[in-house]
């Protein structure tokens, strides 16, 4: 997955030039292979992934409180999964799965590693009269860092 993030400055004759774009590439991660005690993680993956985390975003902090039965059992189940160490990892990363880019975002432990592990980024500048490079272009940039990323990281291990 990628996201990008526009930033737009307004100019004398109320129109907007684009100054620059973040991309983010966000890697997936395989929920599938893992499991901890009577948790379905899949499932789980699957069911947080159906919210709509970002509902969150357009209410006051407060509004935790009207939470729906799904992220009510959701979060049930990650406190449950978080009972064992690798249980806490795992639910742990589920948490970054779905709330990376949310409101909830302050409430996963270790989101720093996490995106080091997971994530790759790069700003990229537009000037006047200048195309820049187009999203497509900006997204096979990041494909290639991560590979090279993962090669770097095979040159370090004995």
């Amino acid at each position: 997955m990628i996201n990008f993030s526009i930033c737009l400055q307004q100019n004398k004759d109320l129109g907007y030039n684009c100054l620059y774009y973040d991309a983010c590439l966000r890697k997936q991660i395989p929920f599938t292979d893992l499991a901890a005690g009577n948790v379905d993680v899949g499932g789980l993956q699957k069911r947080m992934a159906a919210i709509d985390w970002k509902f969150f975003d357009k209410t006051e902090k407060n509004g935790l409180a009207d939470i729906t039965d799904n992220v009510e059992k959701a979060v049930g189940e990650l406190q449950a999964l978080s009972q064992t160490e690798q249980g806490k990892k795992t639910a742990d990363l589920l948490k970054y799965a779905c709330w990376s880019d949310t409101a909830l975002e302050y409430l996963i432990p270790g989101l720093g590693s996490f995106k080091s592990q997971y994530e790759i980024s790069q700003r990229f500048y537009l000037f006047e009269g200048d195309p820049g490079i187009t999203a497509e272009e900006a997204y096979r940039f990041l494909c290639n860092k991560w590979m090279e990323k993962k090669v770097q990281a095979k040159k370090k291990k004995p």
